[in-house]
């Protein structure tokens, strides 16, 4: 992921957790395809412009960390 990327990324992000109802959106999206989708209809609907990219980009950073807690 781009600088860009993560930074646009992050804003959506911390929009995200500053709000229970999209919070609710996401969370049983158990489908990494329907999921990524979801992110990318509801970052559109609230102004973010991310890319495919960068949603797989996050969720494989995602993955390491929480993997490299355990090792």
């Amino acid at each position: 992921m781009s600088t860009d990327g993560f930074a646009r990324f992050e804003r959506f992000r911390a929009h995200v957790a500053a709000d229970g109802a999209l919070q609710e959106r996401l969370r049983h999206i158990a489908d990494e395809e329907a999921f990524i989708v979801a992110v990318l209809e509801m970052a559109a609907g609230e102004g973010f412009r991310l890319e495919r990219e960068d949603v797989l980009a996050a969720l494989n950073a995602g993955r390491r960390a929480w993997l490299e807690r355990w090792l």
